[in-house]
């Protein structure tokens, strides 16, 4: 099993910088990823597992692609009388 670095995890999530692996690992703690911790001293520290980091991202994308409601056009009653505003607002047939 291969487990990645907090700079590695930032590698992958595009996130570049001095403060790069800081930053990756918030955003996985955020997104509800947990790390492995291999202990305290050089090189060791927390690890992540590559698939847990690909699930918690396409939970992330699936709820960003929904897409919102549309709006009905905006008419303008400004100079029309209200026959033919109630008609209009009236008229439950759809025109192509």
């Amino acid at each position: 099993m291969h487990l990645w670095t907090s700079a590695e995890a930032a590698e992958y999530l595009g996130i570049k910088g001095a403060n790069g692996a800081r930053t990756a690992k918030r955003l996985l703690l955020d997104m509800g990823v947990r790390p492995f911790p291999l202990g305290r001293g050089r090189g060791l520290g927390d690890r992540w597992r590559p698939q847990e980091i690909e699930e918690a991202l396409d939970k992330l994308r699936g709820k960003i692609v929904q897409p919102e409601p549309r709006r009905a056009p905006y008419v303008s009653i400004v100079g029309r009388s209200l026959k033919e505003v109630v008609r209009e607002l009236t008229n439950t047939r759809t025109e192509p």
